[in-house]
């Protein structure tokens, strides 16, 4: 196998490190910064939570988003934004991308928090905006 630095040029495998390494390849750093001043209560700029979206499938047909979030407040205290998924397939059941605060997150994951035979996982992928209901 053989590599071309920038140049074009054919490079040995045992040259390859040539190819990572020189002025042209630099590794970017993460330039964020975090603050750390102590917060007043009347502050005019809080931080906002982090939120992780939960899916939470296999609930029965007549359940509304509303019935999730009365419940999640009931539990947690929180009402979280919860959103319907439109299934692709026919299927007699709803499923529901909930947000809840990161701190929240081990709560909601435990089996004991939702009822039996509710499936429940951190959601992946992101939310196709013209498949969703609020």
């Amino acid at each position: 196998m053989m590599c071309r630095d920038r140049y074009g040029l054919a490079l040995g495998l045992q040259d390859r490190s040539k190819v990572l390494s020189g002025p042209w390849y630099s590794k970017r750093t993460n330039r964020n910064r975090c603050g750390t001043a102590t917060v007043e209560p009347n502050t005019k700029i809080p931080a906002a939570k982090p939120n992780t979206p939960v899916y939470i499938s296999r609930l029965h047909y007549t359940t509304k988003a509303e019935d999730i979030v009365e419940y999640v407040r009931q539990k947690l205290r929180y009402a979280p934004r919860v959103l319907l998924l439109e299934s692709r397939h026919n299927a007699n059941f709803k499923a529901f991308v909930v947000r809840v605060p990161t701190c929240f997150l081990h709560l909601v994951l435990d089996e004991n928090f939702w009822p039996q035979d509710v499936v429940f996982r951190r959601f992946r992928g992101q939310v196709p905006q013209d498949r969703t209901v609020t």
